[in-house]
């Protein structure tokens, strides 16, 4: 389970209260799926929460990744209903979500994630971010 807005992981209290809602319909989808295994924040969010250091410390989009492929293909379909985003773009390997206020993207990567828990959240390893991504 998700813990945003226990743990006001972001400023905005709409964004942790949709995040937590985002991972409650994805844990109903796959209750047998260890999501935190397969699914993480990356991106400058990320890092920010594993104490890097940015010239600016503003964060204008949530970057997610997972490597399993049946959630990729959740998060193309499904998802974007399920939590009412107000669009989505889908790529090969990412979709964008659209919210009033929040810009999402999930990726879809083979292979290891490496994930770890910080402050009740799994976040990609800051060594393992993408610098595209930052």
């Amino acid at each position: 389970m998700s813990n945003f807005s226990i743990s006001s992981f972001f400023d905005d209290s709409n964004v942790n209260a949709l995040l937590d809602r985002m991972y409650f319909e994805i844990i109903n989808a796959f209750p047998d799926k260890d999501i935190n295994a397969v699914f993480c924040l990356t991106g400058k969010a990320a890092a920010l929460h594993q104490d890097a250091k940015f010239d600016d410390d503003s964060c204008s989009n949530i970057i997610f990744l997972t490597n399993d492929h049946e959630l990729h293909v959740f998060f193309q379909g499904k998802l974007p209903k399920l939590i009412a985003s107000e669009g989505a773009v889908n790529f090969t390997a990412r979709t964008l979500l659209y919210f009033p206020g929040v810009f999402m993207e999930i990726w879809y990567q083979e292979g290891n994630i490496s994930s770890k828990e910080v402050n009740k959240i799994f976040v990609q390893d800051l060594q393992k971010i993408n610098p595209i991504l930052l």
